[in-house]
């Protein structure tokens, strides 16, 4: 029963921004949305994240397995090609919920903001530090979410 109730629960806070929207966003919204996918590196910079999580994760297992490190760092990197369609279609399936998130979430006027400073000396630092970032919370955030699903699973 306990499940049932986080699932719920999940599902009426990940819905509730969107039945907040009653009309989709105009051209010029969905055009500055856009100019923030691009200004804060695009695909790229995704492709670095995805890189510093497979340095994590490898990093990870390379301490509790070694002996099976060298074999997932090589699946992972064939994986996580810009040549494979599944990771084409996830990040096509992606950009296209950012843009719609920003579109909605976001004036205009604020959208340009947002892409005026991912294009400014100090945005271009913060993107080169995030996937940093993102290396050094892979493994608590894995660990949280491993305990909050089975936190999920009690009865």
């Amino acid at each position: 029963m306990r499940f049932h109730a986080w699932a719920a629960l999940a599902a009426a806070l990940i819905a509730a921004p969107a039945c907040a929207q009653t009309s989709p966003p105009d051209e010029a919204r969905v055009a500055a949305a856009k100019e923030v996918i691009a200004s804060s590196g695009g695909r790229a910079d995704t492709f670095k994240y995805l890189d510093s999580m497979k340095t994590a994760l490898v990093g990870q297992l390379r301490n509790q397995d070694p002996t099976k490190a060298d074999a997932a760092e090589q699946r992972l990197t064939a994986f996580v090609s810009e040549s494979n369609p599944r990771i084409v279609a996830a990040l096509d399936e992606m950009e296209a919920l950012a843009i719609n998130f920003y579109a909605t979430s976001f004036t205009t006027d604020e959208l340009k903001t947002i892409a005026t400073f991912q294009a400014s000396t100090a945005g271009s630092k913060l993107r080169t530090a995030l996937p940093q970032l993102g290396a050094t919370m892979a493994a608590p955030f894995f660990r949280f979410q491993h305990d909050l699903m089975a936190e999920m699973q009690k009865p």
